[in-house]
């Protein structure tokens, strides 16, 4: 049976102000609960800007993102979507990492529970939360700082989680820690993965958007896209297949 659960895209424009080489232009799709979405692309096609649109970071120039359950439509603002961004240390290098789980405690409706799934998400990396709970953001590696934002991310137990890039600075052990981390949050949530990293797509996803110049060049599994020469040229995945 079909999931009655989905966010819907329709006809969707923006452009950013100022720049007028770069425009978004999505047409109807729809992100269903029970896939793992990839969403593919070179620098500078335009997948960030979908992701940050998808979560509300972004106002449209027209058409719409919306949330869909069993017929019904409501504002994606009113759902738990979290954009866990590619660059973590914008956020995080003012305070210390108690001081910031803090905040979400008093704030959020999951309250100490958030501190709690944190540490077991942290697990998952090898990562001691009592370790680096006393540091400021910018005492952290890169590495480590990814990994906190990740699992602080996860710990808030969103609707929707964006992941944006997140194997920058984690290597090849981190990379496969989160693999398997993701492979296990998907019995619980709804996860978006966007990468250059096809790879890494490939592993965790099963189902694809291809995004080219601003636009959705292919919706689909692995066989359609090992099929599609013309395809992978255009968008680099020859390396893959």
């Amino acid at each position: 049976m079909k999931n009655n659960k989905y966010i819907s895209i329709e006809n969707l424009k923006f452009r950013y102000s100022g720049q007028n080489d770069f425009r978004l232009n999505i047409e109807n799709c729809e992100i269903v609960r029970d896939n793992i979405l990839g969403i593919y692309g070179l620098a500078g096609s335009g997948k960030t800007t979908l992701g940050k649109l998808i979560a509300g970071m972004l106002t449209p120039e027209s058409g719409s993102v919306f949330y869909r359950e069993n017929g019904i439509d409501s504002s994606i603002s009113g759902k738990n979507i979290i954009y866990s961004m590619q660059f973590p240390e914008n956020i995080f290098l003012g305070i210390t990492i108690y001081e910031t789980v803090e905040k979400l405690v008093k704030n959020h409706e999951k309250g100490s529970e958030i501190e709690i799934d944190l540490q077991t998400y942290l697990k998952f990396f090898d990562v001691d939360y009592d370790l680096i709970k006393k540091r400021n953001g910018y005492e952290l590696s890169s590495g480590e700082l990814r990994r906190f934002a990740l699992c602080l991310s996860l710990a808030c137990s969103p609707d929707l989680l964006i992941l944006d890039e997140p194997t920058i600075a984690l290597g090849q052990k981190g990379k496969r820690q989160l693999q398997n981390l993701i492979l296990d949050l998907t019995k619980k949530q709804q996860v978006v993965i966007i990468s250059h990293d096809f790879e890494l797509l490939r592993e965790c996803c099963d189902y694809f958007w291809i995004i080219d110049n601003g636009e959705i060049v292919f919706k689909g599994k692995i066989p359609q896209i090992r099929n599609n020469i013309e395809l992978l040229k255009r968008t680099g995945l020859i390396y893959y297949f």
